[in-house]
C-alpha cells in the first residue's frame, strides 16, 4: 500500500524464494529517491537487494561480516 490507508495492495511482485527466513529490508539503494526491497540472510550475513520493487532477481548481492547479526538500514553519508 501507498498510502496508511485500507484497501488493496497498490502493487504486487515476488521477490526470494517461498517459505525460507530471510529479513525484509527496504532502502533506496540507488540515490534515486525511491525505496525497494532487499533481503537479509541471517544465517550467512549475506543481503540482496533490487533497485525497483518489481518481481526478478536482485539486482545486486553483498556479504558483510558474520551470519546472526540483525540488519540496520540508514543514509550514514547524508547523500
Amino acid at each position: 500500500k501507498n498510502t496508511n490507508s485500507g484497501g488493496a495492495a497498490d502493487s504486487i511482485f515476488f521477490y526470494g524464494n517461498a517459505g525460507n527466513t530471510l529479513v525484509p529490508i527496504t532502502g533506496d539503494w540507488d540515490n534515486d529517491g525511491a525505496s525497494s526491497l532487499g533481503l537479509y540472510d541471517g544465517a550467512t550475513g549475506t543481503t540482496f537487494v533490487r533497485n525497483s520493487n518489481t518481481s526478478g532477481p536482485a539486482d545486486w548481492t553483498f556479504q558483510f561480516g558474520v551470519g546472526g547479526a540483525t540488519p540496520l538500514i540508514g543514509n550514514w553519508d547524508g547523500f
